[in-house]
């Protein structure tokens, strides 16, 4: 009878996150992309419906089939094996290579018990096993490690024992050398369109993390972008209810993979067109007297690297890295063109992101936490908007942090200690401005007037002191406004009273906008949501 097993792949964001060396987490992230794809792939007996790579139409039931794959990518994948025998060989040639070529990646495999093709339902099938996942994951310690036996030297960037050396001659253990080998060998398979795009113009991708957010007598800042899907996980569990029955088990199989590829086209166009935004901005100025290609007047291209990198593309899961200066709007770009796309349910895509812009040497795996927080704050803003009395649907959002100081705090914590928890306007909504003034049209209306406008286009000392006006709030504002003859800009969806004393209730409308002044850089009139 036939068994249903399923690779999941653990603690993903320890694993590529780890270091603030860009080789390693891109090595990381492709020995990611292996484990879902080729491993997974080369572990399995012929026959099977693999081919090159790509899942192709044969079947269990029709095809004799030692093993049939459903889906593989976004951290699992889900295989049918001809029985339990076949299952476990697999699960011992597949462990063995992940030990070998993965040295400290986690990974979770877990079989069902043997099921009857034609009386039993394959998604409830998928459903028992995925809890059974989740359970042996609560259920696994952390991983303890060998930390040497004798007398070893320790790695410079791990702290395990170390193997050897770097071409920088510095301590290496084997997870660093395997996720270095793995960024030598060849691109996670996401980046090569992208790569392709950047050739056909003569660019490259940024390949360390010096090569983001420099400008001569300017601090340095990377943006750290965090995207994840809406409701994924609901609308798969409805095509599992769609296709319950136990005679609709091949067309649960076909409709699973058309949603899944689904989804990967739209976050491969999406990624796509992001990068052709940034590149359709590319112009040559002259600085200090020489000619040289900045991003929209702004963030200088050095030794014809861009400043973005996608680090993980997992199912709808995306992060990446980009200038700080272009992070903004960049995520809000991707976050437009993604929610654009409409999936194989019938359905568009929805998504949210946090943005975290941090100085260029602040520790990356904290830095990747800071914008996990700000997709989950995101998410919340989301979720109250389609619960009573809003019920919205198709919800687009983003939040954002920017850490000026090496504070290591929460994000709740952060902006306490900032004094903004009380001024921010943010998380801001991209799909529907209209339904609400908090939008991000909006949003971007009021920094470009701050950075362009009559009344504020370079005079900073009288931003700053606007910004101060702000925080005492109410008349401090208003005698501000007279007394300097200014006037803030209204946009048209927001109530008259922000154009007045800068609040509306307790929410500072301008607050938000000061502070970004210097980390919003418009690309094209498509991140103008």
């Amino acid at each position: 009878m036939p068994v249903l097993s399923v690779v999941d792949v653990r603690r993903i964001q320890r694993y590529v996150f780890g270091s603030n060396i860009l080789r390693h987490n891109v090595g990381a992230s492709a020995l990611v992309e292996q484990a879902v794809s080729d491993w997974v792939f080369d572990s399995l007996r012929e026959p099977h419906n693999v081919r090159d790579g790509n899942i192709v139409d044969l079947r269990m039931e029709r095809d004799s089939l030692a093993a049939e794959v459903i889906y593989s990518g976004g951290g699992n994948a889900a295989v049918i094996f001809a029985d339990m025998e076949e299952a476990r060989q697999f699960a011992r040639r597949y462990t063995a290579k992940v030990l070998l070529e993965a040295p400290g990646l986690e990974v979770t495999l877990a079989h069902s018990d043997p099921f009857i093709w034609e009386t039993e339902s394959l998604a409830r099938v998928l459903d028992k096993i995925m809890q059974r996942v989740a359970v042996k994951k609560l259920a696994v310690t952390g991983p303890t490690p060998l930390l040497g036996l004798s007398v070893t030297a320790a790695c410079d960037f791990t702290g395990l024992p170390a193997v050897g050396t770097d071409e920088e001659d510095k301590l290496v253990s084997a997870e660093v050398e395997a996720k270095t080998e793995a960024a030598l060998k060849g691109r996670p398979k996401f980046e090569q369109k992208l790569n392709r795009e950047l050739e056909s113009q003569g660019y490259t991708m940024a390949r360390d993390f010096d090569h983001f957010g420099r400008s001569k007598g300017e601090s340095s800042y990377i943006g750290i972008i965090h995207t994840d899907g809406n409701g994924m996980s609901r609308r798969k569990k409805r095509i599992g209810e769609q296709f319950s029955a136990c005679d609709k088990n091949r067309e649960y199989i076909l409709a699973m993979r058309r949603f899944s590829r689904s989804v990967a086209k739209a976050v491969d166009d999406a990624l796509l067109a992001t990068l052709q935004a940034i590149l359709s901005v590319v112009e040559r100025i002259s600085i200090d007297g020489t000619s040289r290609e900045v991003i929209a007047g702004t963030v200088e291209i050095r030794d014809k690297r861009i400043p973005f990198r996608p680090i993980v593309v997992g199912g709808d899961d995306v992060t990446l890295v980009v200038d700080g200066r272009l992070a903004l709007s960049v995520a809000a770009f991707y976050l437009e063109r993604f929610s654009s796309s409409t999936l194989a349910d019938g359905k568009p895509a929805y998504a949210r992101a946090g943005v975290a812009i941090v100085k260029t040497h602040y520790p990356f795996a904290r830095a990747y936490a800071l914008a996990e927080e700000l997709c989950a704050s995101a998410k919340k803003c989301i979720q109250e908007r389609c619960d009573p009395p809003y019920n919205e649907e198709g919800l687009s959002a983003l939040d954002w942090h920017i850490a000026t100081t090496g504070f290591l705090g929460s994000l709740e914590e952060m902006r306490e200690r900032s004094g903004e928890g009380k001024l921010h306007l943010r998380p801001l909504r991209l799909t529907s401005p209209d339904k609400d003034w908090r939008s991000w049209r909006a949003f971007t209306e009021v920094v470009e007037d701050f950075q362009k406008g009559p009344s504020w286009a370079g005079r900073r000392n009288k931003v700053k002191a606007l910004r101060d006006a702000l925080r005492d709030r109410g008349d401090a504002v208003k005698d501000f406004l007279r007394n300097y003859q200014c006037s803030l800009h209204l946009p048209e969806d927001w109530p008259p009273s922000l154009a007045e004393t800068g609040w509306y209730g307790d929410t500072c409308g301008y607050f938000d906008a000061i502070e970004a002044m210097d980390f919003y850089t418009p690309l094209a009139k498509g991140d103008m949501v």
